[in-house]
């Protein structure tokens, strides 16, 4: 056989804006927003204890003024943050792989062929339990945390998901 490595013209690459991503469920974005919320409250609520029972040492009022500012600037921009990164975030399940696109600043897509999946599976937390939601977790050969985390879809399409692609890695091992 003769040795050939021909080059590739990239103007015949299909593009990656042609790809229809499916949105996260919206309930996505409320359960990340009562997470947030939560957090902040928990964060709260040393600061209040500290000050009201432990107020020993005579703090000046303008601290408690900055380090209420502080806090109330990092609760609002977590609460934007949140809401607008559910807009960049989505998934799309072609023939041979899944995509997955994130991030407002840190824009990234992971494209992970099935053939390099080793075994996939669910995961519910308290909160996705109570909005009916989970995560698909895809993991490939050689590494021991996941490879692709997708948060926020459906439970029911989460499982289906989960379905189609060990059906298809069983399906490339049997080749």
């Amino acid at each position: 056989m003769e040795f050939s490595n021909l080059q590739v013209k990239t103007a015949s690459i299909p593009s990656i804006d042609d790809i229809q991503f499916e949105p996260l469920d919206i309930r996505y974005r409320t359960s990340q927003m009562l997470s947030s919320i939560i957090f902040f409250i928990a964060t709260l609520l040393p600061i209040i204890f500290a000050y009201f029972y432990l107020n020993k040492v005579d703090i000046p009022f303008i601290w408690i003024v900055l380090i209420m500012l502080i806090w109330s600037l990092l609760f609002a921009s977590s609460l934007v943050y949140v809401y607008q990164s559910y807009n960049y975030e989505g998934y799309a399940l072609r023939e041979q792989d899944i995509l997955y696109k994130s991030g407002i600043f840190f824009r990234s897509t992971l494209i992970v062929p099935f053939n390099r999946v080793q075994h996939a599976e669910l995961q519910q937390g308290p909160i996705d339990r109570y909005f009916e939601l989970g995560s698909l977790m895809l993991y490939t050969a050689g590494g021991s945390t996941s490879d692709l985390v997708i948060k926020g879809l459906p439970y029911q399409k989460a499982q289906a998901l989960k379905d189609i692609i060990t059906k298809r890695i069983a399906h490339d091992e049997e080749e």
